[in-house]
């Protein structure tokens, strides 16, 4: 009964030994290698008025890596940020944002959500376009990921 109790005991201190002794691992931090264009290389972020952004979402996005090579992009995290006039609880005006995100497993923004941003997209909204990733020509055998793209809604 005691050689029991001391291998439990063992067994116990091996396993929170292992426990405390494992390196915790930061954030993943991605690296970049190259940029995103949307409009098939044309614009890279900035300021668009809405009716330059209207045409320019209906193009597929393209990327440049690091030799200026064009790639076709294959993924990317689409975030529309819409600014909102709304009244708190005693009637104040405060602006706040509406966020809203999909992925986009085509290289372009969906025609599901192309119509919605068209009615949508007005002075002061932002837009970021993250996570983009991209192949090399090997036969999509090695992805690498692109520069992120912010475009802010100007007149």
């Amino acid at each position: 009964m005691r050689l029991f109790r001391f291998l439990i005991i063992l067994s116990l201190c091996i396993v929170v030994g292992n426990l405390f002794a494992q390196k915790k691992e930061g954030p993943k931090i991605v690296k970049h290698s190259g940029k995103t264009f949307m409009a098939g290389g044309t614009f890279s972020g900035g300021t668009l008025s809405p009716t330059v952004f209207d045409s320019l979402i209906l193009l597929p996005m393209m990327s440049m890596d690091t030799l200026n090579q064009p790639h076709p992009v294959t993924y990317f995290f689409f975030t529309y940020i819409e600014r909102n006039l709304y009244e708190d609880s005693t009637g104040r005006p405060e602006i706040l944002a509406d966020y809203i995100g999909f992925n986009s497993v085509e290289g372009k923004v969906p025609e599901i959500w192309i119509k919605s941003l068209k009615e949508r997209v007005k002075e002061g909204d932002t837009v970021l376009i993250s996570n983009v990733e991209s192949f090399y020509n090997d036969k999509k055998l090695t992805k690498f990921y692109t520069e992120p793209i912010k475009i802010i809604i100007t007149k």
